[in-house]
């Protein structure tokens, strides 16, 4: 039964790693830097007639190299914020990202390299709520200049760039006066002399300025988080269900010496304190994020957890005849249970977080775990006449495993903070 265990374990619990862009860096997918698209599993843009947020100036006129022109993104409604965008400079549609902004306030907003050139575009740096966002913009030369961005309320309502229509160009106008002179004279012969033609031509030149200001936001000390859907709850969220995943891997063991009553007494308490754990996640999942992954696998997790606290009381006498059934549908319940609530807790992760190392110690957390699950099996199932070199060994395993966990929770916890308060970033 443990053998089979493992080996699904191992298999189920390998998922793979996912790019996240919760903190608009782009540097490792220079493709959208051209398209300027979103990716929210596939969810289409919204109408561009219905985009809630606007752009100012839509574009400029650049005579004079060294103009500097200040670019807003604004919320045309304070209720109905956006959480990131995307702003570049462009001459065609279809063209690069031209011109180098540089930033007014750089907590909330981050320059984007593309192609090798620096600050060709701009993107958010967390997903709190913005109601306005101004950057200064520097042109490469002197052409009309069309501002483009992309914007993101929530994970389901974003709004792709708006087209760049074809440039109209003014013909000079030109006006032409004749005139002409007669003079009389004795032989009634005249004399007419006519002036040239003058042409006179008017050109219109642009000049596009704006007020400077210090944007305004919403929201609480929560810097890096995914963009869209992760709201301060997602955070509560993450540290509930790594400690909800510490009691499960912890009582996990034990069930393979599940005759002794002080084991059935640590999955006991295990099984309630991951159950209360992944219930309070859940409810907080509900009301404090729009993770919908997450609250489906949390809301499994916690059916689950409750399955397991009825089966591991409902365990008699060592000798009582449901008793193998009972750890067989325990351990079950137990393995399904621990892989919900890793692909929960790497969904958050994914969804939330921008620090690929937190992804990279959760992966090296389950590696650890299933190690030591394979050595407590080994020397489990050793021979009758290494009993106390077993016990001697399996003892070792489970202090190590225990400790392990420990810190991988509280490296995972703390790295949950230190990348929400910008202390670290990659």
């Amino acid at each position: 039964m443990y053998t089979v265990l493992l080996f699904i374990y191992l298999g189920g619990t390998a998922l793979p790693f996912v790019k996240c862009f919760s903190d608009g860096n782009f540097d490792a997918n220079q493709d959208v830097c051209q398209s300027m698209a979103v990716d929210h599993d596939g969810q289409p843009s919204q109408d561009p007639a219905s985009n809630p947020f606007t752009v100012d100036p839509d574009y400029v006129d650049i005579t004079v190299l060294g103009t500097v022109v200040t670019v807003s993104l604004t919320a045309n409604s304070v209720g109905r914020p956006f959480r990131g965008f995307m702003l570049e400079a462009r001459k065609t549609n279809d063209g690069p990202p031209e011109g180098v902004f540089s930033l007014l306030d750089s907590t909330i907003s981050r320059l984007q390299s593309c192609n090798g050139a620096a600050g060709r575009a701009v993107t958010q740096i967390n997903n709190q709520e913005k109601t306005v966002v101004r950057v200064s913009w520097s042109a490469p030369n002197t052409a009309r200049y069309f501002f483009r961005a992309t914007f993101v309320e929530n994970m389901d309502s974003f709004w792709a760039k708006k087209d760049i229509s074809p440039t109209t160009t003014t013909t000079p106008t030109t006006t032409t006066t004749p005139t002409t002179t007669t003079t009389p004279t004795t032989t009634t012969t005249s004399t007419t002399t006519t002036t040239p033609p003058t042409s006179t031509t008017s050109k219109t030149s642009t000049t596009t300025s704006t007020s400077s200001a210090p944007f305004t936001t919403k929201g609480s000390f929560f810097d890096k988080s995914d963009l869209s859907v992760c709201k301060p709850g997602g955070n509560c969220l993450l540290i509930l269900l790594l400690a909800s995943y510490l009691f499960l891997v912890e009582g996990f063991p034990f069930l393979m010496e599940h005759r002794k009553r002080r084991n059935v007494v640590v999955m006991q308490v295990s099984s309630v304190l991951s159950s209360l754990l992944s219930l309070v996640a859940f409810i907080i999942s509900l009301i404090l994020t729009e993770l919908v992954a997450a609250k489906v696998l949390t809301g499994l997790a916690v059916f689950l957890s409750l399955c397991q606290v009825i089966v591991i009381f409902s365990f008699n006498g060592p000798s009582h005849e449901l008793r193998r059934p009972l750890c067989w549908a325990f351990g079950l319940l137990a393995f399904a249970n621990i892989c919900l609530t890793t692909a929960a807790i790497f969904v958050g992760f994914v969804k939330c977080k921008i620090c690929l190392w937190l992804l990279i110690v959760m992966a090296a957390y389950l590696a650890f775990d299933l190690l030591f699950y394979m050595l407590c099996l080994i020397f489990t199932f050793k021979k009758p006449g290494q009993i106390s070199q077993r016990i001697s060994f399996r003892s070792v395993c489970l202090v190590i495993l225990t400790l392990g966990n420990i810190a991988f929770t509280v490296a995972l916890t703390t790295g949950i903070f230190l990348c929400n308060y910008g202390t670290i970033t990659t």
